[in-house]
Formats: structure tokens, sequence, C-alpha cells
């Protein structure tokens, strides 16, 4: 995990609050999922998924956990039609620059 580096929530979320995390790791390929799943397994650790950090509000104390920022980047779509558009978005992807995309290219409801 990122021990050399300390993570404080105050510095990755919208209202600026939160205390220091004991762990944490960025998240950018599927394999970094899998060995992050290991460590918290292995070290018997609760754990946090952090976006953008626009829907928590972290207690300021010591989160004795570990903290996966999502990263993982991507768009693909599945299914389309004149009616419907089914897209898989990665975890790490901006909701914000996602609809912006979306509307865009005329797929109107997500903005919604």
């Amino acid at each position: 995990m990122d021990g050399n580096n300390p993570f404080l929530f105050a510095q990755h979320t919208t209202l600026r609050g939160g205390g220091p995390a004991r762990f944490s790791r960025t998240l950018q390929r599927q394999k970094d999922l899998l060995e992050a799943r290991s460590f918290v397994q292995k070290n018997v650790l609760r754990f946090v998924v952090l976006g953008d950090g626009s829907n928590i509000l972290p207690s300021d104390g010591e989160f004795d956990g570990c903290v996966f920022r999502m990263r993982m980047m991507g768009r693909e779509i599945l299914q389309e039609d004149n009616q419907t558009i089914v897209i898989k978005v990665s975890a790490g992807e901006p909701w914000d620059a996602f609809v912006a995309h979306a509307v865009a290219h005329g797929w109107w409801c997500i903005e919604n």
C-alpha cells in the first residue's frame, strides 16, 4: 500500500474534511483491484472506496483501514438502438465529464 505518502481525507474530499488513513492505494487497473482485495483480506482491514470525494464526510479522526482511490478509466458502448444506449463506465471516470460526454452525443436523460 502507499505507506510512504500519508493519505488525508481532507485533501481528497470536496468538503475538505477528514483525517488520515492508515493505508491507501490508487487503483488504475483490474490487477490493482485484485491485489487490494487480497491485502485487506489478509490483514483483516476495513476499507473505503473513494471516487472524487463528493459524497463522503469522513471523521477527522484516524481511519484504521485502507482507502482505495478509484482511477480505473474507460467507457464502452454495450448496446445501442434508436431509443436506448447501454454504456459500461469504469469506476474511476469522473461523473461530470461522463454526463457532459453523454449530452454532447445526444444521449439525453442522464443529465437529470
